[in-house]
């Protein structure tokens, strides 16, 4: 069917900008931090028990200036790390943020569903919609990975036909694989709304990405990593505002 993309972009920035749209944003600025946190304590632990290992078992035959370049690196911290955090711990805080986005997501979907977003999505039946949701990024973390045995086309190619997944497991009340065959099909009766969608999103994402970069480039460590948080955040809620309304105007 013809859609009109002023209108799926129309549509999606009324919802960016409205209530619900802000707590979306909200939360994943909450789970996008905390993975972070716990990817740089984590890393931080690891680094710190390697120099430790070092100092030990080579420590006789470093020099002076070497180890007080340990010395260095040891005393310092990765912008973000938590001191006192174990790396179990850490490890701990990146699986819970993982799932806490998928959970995220869930709602990123079902608010940007409605007609008004004038607060978050309905949660009935949450749970079904959180593990669906959760197969299918595994699944397609799998087909993407074996896209790249094509090389990159390959990998465009899965990213181009899944482009309507997530939301319509969510929004279709579908399993991992009906929601797989919507997509797809979705993408091969609309390719052309669909490569304009998928060139806006991949855009949006990577221009975010871009200025966030630039911003922890010129900011001290701890406020330019939270800067790049903030606008990768903003990157993705755009990405469920976007592919929610394109879904279902496709899909109708």
């Amino acid at each position: 069917m013809a859609v009109n993309l002023g209108t799926i972009i129309s549509e999606s920035i009324d919802r960016l900008v409205s209530k619900g749209g802000a707590i979306v944003y909200l939360l994943e600025v909450t789970v996008t931090l905390s993975l972070l946190v716990g990817v740089a304590t984590a890393v931080d632990a690891a680094l710190e028990w390697a120099l430790e290992w070092t100092m030990v078992e080579f420590g006789d035959e470093l020099s002076s200036e070497e180890r007080a370049e340990i010395e260095t690196l040891l005393a310092e911290e990765l912008p973000l790390a938590v001191d006192g955090i174990p790396g179990v711990g850490a490890v701990a805080l990146i699986g819970v943020a993982l799932l806490a986005s998928v959970a995220v997501m869930v709602v990123a979907f079902r608010t940007f569903a409605q007609e008004d977003a004038t607060g978050i999505g309905p949660l009935d039946g949450f749970g079904l919609a959180f593990f669906n949701l959760l197969i299918a990024i595994v699944l397609y973390g799998i087909l993407g990975f074996l896209g790249f045995f094509a090389l990159l086309v390959g990998a465009i190619i899965v990213s181009f036909l899944l482009l309507y997944y997530f939301p319509a497991v969510v929004l279709g009340d579908a399993n991992a694989l009906s929601g797989l065959r919507e997509s797809i099909s979705i993408a091969i009766d609309e390719p052309g709304t669909t490569a304009i969608i998928w060139v806006l999103l991949v855009g949006v994402l990577i221009g975010f990405s871009i200025v966030g970069s630039v911003f922890e480039w010129v900011l001290p460590s701890t406020v330019g990593s939270l800067s790049t948080v903030l606008f990768a955040s903003a990157g993705y809620v755009a990405y469920y505002a976007v592919a929610t309304r394109a879904y279902l105007g496709l899909s109708r």
